[in-house]
């Protein structure tokens, strides 16, 4: 095929050079797919906080339910991200807000590690009829050493698809 030294040594070369510069390239990519997810994880539980804070005025029933609906519209529009809240009422029951039934949930266990106190870091769907894949991020919230809530932020992660 190659008959002189010269066209053996170009080729070798440039095979070399172009399977180095794709191993380069894969490597960036998947730095650069940690680095956003790293990146999202940051974001999400730096708004973790000042989220719970105003939804803690929920589950303390000091909010009307048409208030507190338009203050998660108000959130998720701003910082876009989705917010599913859980609480325990007064009388101890699990609920739900906005409405949400466990059923709908993939993995429901989800909601009682965050309830022991657990951060929950979750990647895919977390509802069954999500289209596209989030980066799920549980975190638990509540008053003198008492967990009475767990807050669920979600956002899209399309650039790790």
């Amino acid at each position: 095929m190659f008959k002189s030294i010269f066209q053996k040594l170009l080729f070798s070369y440039m095979l070399v050079f172009l399977v180095g510069f794709g191993f380069i390239a894969w490597g960036m990519s998947y730095m650069m797919k940690d680095f956003i997810f790293h990146q999202k994880e940051v974001f999400l539980e730096a708004q973790a906080n000042p989220i719970a804070h105003q939804l803690q005025e929920v589950a303390s029933g000091n909010l009307a339910p048409d208030q507190a609906k338009k203050l998660l519209d108000d959130i998720q529009r701003s910082m876009h991200v989705r917010i599913d809240f859980f609480y325990r009422g007064n009388s101890g029951k699990l609920k739900e807000f906005p409405i949400l039934s466990r059923k709908e949930l993939i993995d429901p266990t989800l909601i009682e590690d965050v309830f022991t106190g657990h951060v929950v870091h979750h990647m895919g769907t977390f509802k069954k009829h999500d289209d596209i894949n989030f980066l799920t991020m549980g975190f638990p919230f509540g008053e003198g050493g008492q967990i009475t809530g767990a807050l669920f932020l979600h956002t899209p992660i399309l650039e790790l698809n």
